[in-house]
């Protein structure tokens, strides 16, 4: 992992989770690391820490940890294979659901909105960006 100051201080997190033992907090720096390589266009190396942390999340239990993982690996996919990117977050949005966070689905499906947007792709962006409000109102 290359040295960006970012990067850096995520690998001594990681090293701090790892001495003590803590899975969740391994699982979350681990995250985090793909995040900032996806932010990077370092994808493989995502792919990597995702899948990492992913493994963790599950041993752990932790669902949440879990979905924002699928979510942010179908990011990585945005906006080449839009078959794909849905595939992670159909997957994450099941998880969301199941355990209640409805915060999560309309923000992971407007995330993938934006980045569509940002990307240039603005009309594939709008099905994502409309979406979050059929999912807010849902639960009012």
């Amino acid at each position: 992992m290359n040295g960006t100051p970012a990067l850096v201080s995520y690998n001594e997190a990681l090293k701090l989770f790892k001495a003590v033992g803590s899975n969740l907090g391994e699982a979350n720096v681990l995250q985090a690391i793909g995040d900032v390589q996806q932010f990077r266009d370092e994808r493989d190396a995502a792919l990597v820490s995702y899948n990492e942390a992913l493994k963790l999340f599950k041993a752990v239990g932790s669902n949440l940890g879990e979905a924002n993982v699928l979510a942010s690996q179908g990011q990585l996919y945005l906006p080449d294979d839009l078959n794909k990117a849905n595939e992670f977050l159909n997957s994450a949005i099941k998880i969301y659901e199941s355990i209640d966070s409805k915060y999560s689905v309309p923000a992971q499906i407007g995330n993938y909105g934006w980045k569509l947007y940002r990307l240039g792709e603005h009309e594939k962006a709008k099905p994502y960006l409309y979406k979050p409000l059929i999912y807010s109102r849902r639960w009012v």
